[in-house]
């Protein structure tokens, strides 16, 4: 008389969707897969709750883990972007807080958007402070003003005789980034 295996173990293979939430939970670095293997393993566990059950827990954990990890990426490159962005026009924000006084900030090449009234109000602040040597970014995001893309960044100002706080938004254009609003608060 053959010997037939009737345990959980034997048919776990047999659960379609169950293989289907490992195999995605398994290969979760391909972007879709995540979903799929969540969606499976539920439909799995649902629909099939005797077999294949430890495949689908696992391939929906898998599939939780992939894309709690791909959010959680793409929020710190998102953010680490920002910055990067910010940091690559510290020494132009150097050169536009340094332009202030003498003013003459807009034109068609100019990458200066703030206006020349304000530049002269800016001026005023800056004066008594001497020459902008640096510029400490501590906080940047991207943002969506007005349906214009840029980036908006808080920092200090490192003058010759203090420091001064900062705040600059860059709009990206058909020309590059160019600023848009300064503000030494």
């Amino acid at each position: 008389m053959p010997i037939s295996a009737t345990s959980d173990e034997s048919q776990e293979s047999t659960n379609p969707w169950a293989v289907a939430s490992l195999l995605s939970g398994v290969g979760g670095f391909v972007l879709f897969t995540p979903p799929v293997a969540i969606v499976a393993g539920v439909i799995s566990l649902i629909w099939y709750p005797k077999t294949g059950r430890r495949m689908a827990i696992v391939g929906t954990a898998l599939g939780v883990a992939w894309l709690v990890g791909m959010i959680a990426g793409a929020i710190w490159i998102w953010e680490d972007g920002a910055m990067a962005v910010a940091n690559g026009r510290r020494a132009t924000t150097v050169d536009l807080i340094n332009r202030l006084p003498a003013g003459n900030l807009e034109g068609p090449n100019s990458p200066y958007r703030i206006g020349n009234t304000r530049a002269k109000e800016l001026a005023q602040v800056t004066r008594p402070l001497g020459t902008c040597r640096d510029v400490v970014i501590k906080h940047a995001r991207f943002s969506n003003r007005d349906d214009v893309f840029g980036v908006e960044y808080q920092g200090e100002a490192i003058f010759e005789h203090g420091k001064w706080p900062v705040y600059v938004r860059l709009a990206l254009d058909g020309n590059g980034w160019s600023f848009t609003e300064l503000d030494l608060q």
